[in-house]
């Protein structure tokens, strides 16, 4: 039986988005698109530009990605859904981000798609950019109701990138861990690459019940550098049992936070790790939110950001093997086998 996607009534697409997505993206734009046939809808999330000369580009990548999006699968975008959606501490009302709606909506006639609905969204309420010019204050909105998904914002503050005086600290840490880095590859890739692997052990695979060391700023860096390399990437995924998970995601979000700067896209690793981690402990939308972040931070492209990616989407979608299993437990049986070659 052939699904039918349609837009349906505003209300009823601002409720749908947090379990469409597995979390509230707030500060985001969103679209989404449903093809001519009503077979098909896509979605893409965009980060909400701080500042309003950003709004024309971003509006018109948006529209473009969704078309995109939908013309890989075969289809062309008829309608679609635009929204503009803010956090709890935004600044900026339905007026302020008027003009991001006019322009959202003008990328799309000039794709020739239908706009359904072109709204502001808050975490309470819900506007019609159709209402913005109607006057100064349009209203009180239509009221949402309760949010229970977890928002991206709040999630995402677990590896805010470090300011001011952390973040110069950062910066120095990395410069300094790779300047000794160069001098010891001088005696040999193998030898580091060891000397890496054991590290990533003591502090990633200690028994349960067994003390680990506390990284502190330059162990965290050395083990941010050591997942740079995409076999220790690999190595770095196998401590993934349940009672390693919480230490993984502690390092993961730290190293993550670390990369400011010139830096910025040493990310990408720690926060793959650190979406895989969030995968295997059940936690899908932490999941999602972390993978959102290695794309942020230039990742998206790169295999192993999408063959998780894919893995997430399948585990959100139920799907199982022919073992019954669904996507992250034959992830984790698939670690431990590799767990198991490694540790010989």
């Amino acid at each position: 039986m052939n699904h039918i996607y349609n837009p349906g009534n505003a209300a009823d697409m601002v409720d749908l988005v947090p379990h469409l997505l597995g979390f509230q993206p707030d500060d985001s734009l969103l679209v989404l698109g449903f093809s001519e046939s009503l077979g098909s809808v896509g979605t893409t999330r965009t980060d909400l530009p701080a500042f309003p000369a950003d709004w024309p580009a971003t509006a018109d990548s948006a529209i473009a990605d969704i078309v995109a999006f939908l013309a890989s699968a075969g289809e062309r975008v008829g309608t679609a859904v635009l929204m503009v959606l803010t956090g709890p501490g935004t600044r900026g009302d339905l007026q302020h981000y008027a003009k991001l709606g006019q322009r959202l909506a003008a990328a799309c006639a000039r794709q020739h798609i239908e706009v359904a609905h072109n709204l502001f969204v808050n975490p309470t309420h819900w506007w019609s950019f159709a209402d913005a010019g109607t006057a100064r204050h349009p209203g009180p909105g239509t009221a949402r109701r309760p949010v229970t998904a977890p928002s991206r914002t709040a999630v995402a503050a677990q590896w805010a990138p470090a300011t001011g005086a952390d973040a110069l600290a950062a910066v120095h840490a990395i410069e300094s861990a790779l300047h000794d880095l160069d001098r010891e590859l001088a005696g040999g890739q193998p030898v580091v690459k060891q000397r890496l692997r054991q590290l990533l052990a003591t502090v990633l695979g200690a028994p349960a019940g067994s003390p680990a060391p506390d990284p502190d700023l330059q162990l965290t860096v050395q083990l941010l550098l050591a997942v740079q390399a995409a076999g220790l990437l690999d190595t770095a995924l196998i401590y993934c049992e349940p009672h390693e998970l919480p230490r993984a995601r502690q390092v993961w979000a730290r190293a993550a936070s670390l990369c400011v700067g010139d830096y910025a896209d040493y990310a990408i690793a720690p926060l793959m790790l650190l979406a895989a981690s969030f995968l295997l402990a059940g936690d899908v939308p932490s999941a999602r939110i972390a993978l959102i972040g290695a794309v942020s931070a230039g990742g998206g492209d790169d295999e192993s950001v999408q063959d998780l990616l894919a893995i997430l989407n399948d585990q959100q979608a139920g799907v199982v093997n022919e073992r019954g299993e669904l996507p992250a437990e034959t992830l984790l049986r698939h670690l431990r086998g590799l767990r198991e070659v490694a540790q010989g």
